[in-house]
């Protein structure tokens, strides 16, 4: 059983689900069947072709079960090409089924684990045809839930040290300025800081750790806050809200959704690659200060119900 504190949880969930996005191919299969060693030590075995006789259309292997796994991390996922994908791994699987295997799951990596729904259809079929075999299909969620099982240090090793709750609470203005300085200066803004109203969160439809995450960081959103009101350049914070502001407005015209949004705002901050963990600490507040002040994501056109 993993002991985490909340913000380790929803900073692992966040990381997790960046990680599954951009390990494509080879790289994803490696990450499952990374999380997959560490979950089942002992009964599951990952695999690889060998020479001529391939891989068999075995991507993973838990012994326990006599599951197959295949597993498609493609840069494109086009409906036609998935779907022949699914066939072929599952024909090619099936000289070895019965004494080697009698489960076959489809494991992807297509955003917020959704498919579409002619790929359910096929799987379906498949059950109606081999009703003797147990399918299932599994995606981001699913693996994500198995990887939060695991171990803190385990976590640690897959995903690098998370910031802890303690270290939100010492937060303080030398953190935010260390992050701060690196980002590109624009010009102010027109409206600068705005309050915010309230269901805003609510409003955007984020996944659960980028709520978690942004609520939390409201909690120190005073330190942001104080940081820009005592900046020798007293048009700072609004060149950053501009600066934000910018990029939200570019992203929402390509339809992104929130949470795409949010993870591309949160690389503005930190730049490409994660930061130490005691950086991503000041990165979640400052994206949380800019939410809650700045005109980033959507703003509720009423009240929600209370």
């Amino acid at each position: 059983m993993s002991l985490l504190d909340q913000f380790q949880t929803y900073h692992y969930s966040l990381c997790l689900r960046l990680k599954m996005r951009e390990e494509l191919g080879d790289a994803f299969q490696v990450l499952f069947s990374h999380i997959m060693q560490k979950t089942y030590p002992g009964d599951f075995s990952a695999t690889r072709p060998w020479g001529n006789l391939g891989d068999r259309k075995c991507d993973g292997w838990l012994a326990s079960a006599k599951r197959n796994f295949a597993c498609y991390a493609p840069q494109e996922a086009g409906l036609e090409a998935t779907k022949q994908k699914l066939l072929s791994d599952f024909e090619g699987a099936l000289p070895c089924k019965g004494d080697f295997w009698k489960e076959w799951f489809f494991v992807h990596n297509s955003y917020n684990g959704r498919l579409a729904t002619d790929l359910l259809i096929e799987v379906e079929q498949l059950r109606k045809k081999y009703p003797d075999i147990n399918f299932a299909v599994w995606g981001p969620p699913e693996i994500s839930k198995l990887a939060l099982s695991l171990p803190p240090h385990e976590l640690a090793a897959l995903l690098g040290p998370a910031p802890t709750s303690r270290e939100l609470t010492d937060l303080g203005l030398k953190e935010i300025d260390d992050l701060l300085k690196h980002i590109e200066q624009s010009e102010p803004g027109e409206d600068g800081l705005l309050p915010t109203p309230k269901g805003k969160i609510e409003f955007n439809h984020f996944p659960s750790d980028i709520e978690g995450l942004l609520k939390l960081g409201f909690s120190k959103a005073n330190v942001v806050k104080k940081y820009f009101a005592t900046h020798p350049d007293p048009e700072y914070g609004d060149r950053v809200a501009a600066r934000f502001r910018a990029e939200y407005t570019k992203m929402q015209g390509q339809g992104d959704s929130s949470d795409l949004i949010y993870e591309q705002l949160l690389r503005l901050i930190t730049g490409p690659a994660m930061p130490p963990y005691k950086s991503l600490v000041s990165a979640y507040v400052v994206l949380a200060f800019l939410f809650e002040q700045c005109e980033i994501f959507e703003r509720p056109t009423a009240t929600l119900p209370q």
